[in-house]
């Protein structure tokens, strides 16, 4: 993570924060990593890969309804016509 912390003096690279944002995750700190994810999409809104990761984390962190609206965002900027809610939604076990 130093090698990141290190890169991360240039806070205009929206890759390098979703980098970071991905080994947060691994490490199994949510929280931190949405925050780096939210700093990449603030930085490329048009990340679809960042989109993504940051809806996993937040479903990690049981925020559901907030990591649906992520994971739309992603094909949303894409141009794609898809939404995850339209459909039967599955919830992850234990949550009902």
């Amino acid at each position: 993570m130093v090698s990141l912390e290190h890169a991360l003096a240039s806070p205009g690279d929206a890759r390098l924060w979703c980098r970071k944002g991905y080994a947060l995750a691994r490490e199994e700190r949510a929280g931190e990593a949405v925050e780096a994810f939210d700093r990449s999409v603030e930085l490329d809104p048009g990340s679809g890969r960042t989109w993504y990761e940051r809806g996993l984390a937040l479903m990690e962190m049981s925020r559901y309804d907030e990591a649906a609206d992520s994971l739309e965002g992603r094909w949303r900027r894409a141009g794609m016509p898809v939404s995850i809610t339209s459909g039967p939604r599955r919830l992850p076990p234990g949550t009902v």
